[in-house]
């Protein structure tokens, strides 16, 4: 009985131990968050000054969308909106799909308006390495010869690394 006494003590003692030892790893971890928290970052090592600034435009951005969108105006005029005021870059026809509809509070089929739109002027369609899956929408005003301004061309993370064409459809 004596021997299973002393294991059972040094199994506590070892317990406390560890249960000490954790203690410290988490005073630790929490240090390091709280630094990483300071200087901008999330747990992850994400930039959260910068997502916040993202959130915060967007949420501006869209408030502005709800105050002044012609929610009863006519489909064209919802699009031409968006481009003149919403978007600033080169966009895919699914997103300003998705602004419209959002906007209208309603499903609205954009995309024979769309291409009326094009035919008439009012909006190019700049395609990158022939495929229509990388087809970006903009306003003749944000083309330089076969490629958005710098300023308009969409994000660089929704284009492909190697890009070797780009071709205007107006």
């Amino acid at each position: 009985m004596a021997s299973s006494d002393l294991l059972v003590k040094e199994l506590v003692r070892t317990k406390d131990n560890f249960i000490q030892i954790r203690h410290m790893i988490n005073d630790n971890i929490t240090g390091i968050i709280d630094v990483l928290h300071q200087v901008g970052y999330d747990e992850r090592g994400n930039n959260i000054k910068v997502a916040r600034n993202i959130v915060i435009k967007d949420l501006l951005k869209d408030n502005f969308a709800w105050d002044n969108f012609p929610k009863f105006g006519r489909t064209d005029k919802k699009i031409l909106w968006l481009f003149e005021n919403y978007f600033n870059k080169g966009v895919k026809l699914s997103v300003v799909q998705e602004k419209v509809n959002k906007f209208s509070e309603k499903e609205t089929r954009i995309d024979n308006v769309v291409r009326r739109l094009k035919k008439e002027g009012y909006l190019v369609v700049v395609k990158y390495n022939m495929s229509n899956k990388l087809s970006y929408w903009g306003i003749p005003s944000w083309v330089k010869h076969d490629n958005f301004d710098i300023k308009y061309r969409p994000e660089e993370n929704e284009l492909p690394s190697n890009i070797h064409m780009s071709e205007v459809s107006r």
